[in-house]
């Protein structure tokens, strides 16, 4: 049985456009450095390439792979699914 790995560009997520702003105000609120919430989901096992690809996903002006909302998820909402619910 052979595994099919996809291309990288189909491993990027498409979020709501107001995410950045949340995911800022998360990371204030939550008293997180961009330097300490890369190491925070480091520490939970996720992959984050580095503090300044982490600033340019919460500035809005990089594309969010799975892993990257994944980890965003699990430790700015303690939900690993948070950044793919509709906000309400």
């Amino acid at each position: 049985m052979s595994t099919i790995v996809p291309k990288l560009e189909a491993n990027l997520v498409s979020l709501e456009e107001g995410l950045p702003a949340k995911i800022e105000a998360a990371r204030l609120s939550r008293g997180f450095s961009v330097s300490s919430l890369s190491a925070a989901i480091r520490q939970e096992g996720h992959r984050m390439l580095s503090r300044h690809r982490l600033a340019g996903l919460i500035h809005g002006k990089s594309s969010f792979s799975l892993a990257d909302a994944i980890g965003l998820g699990r430790v700015l909402f303690d939900d690993e699914l948070a950044l793919f619910q509709a906000s309400k």
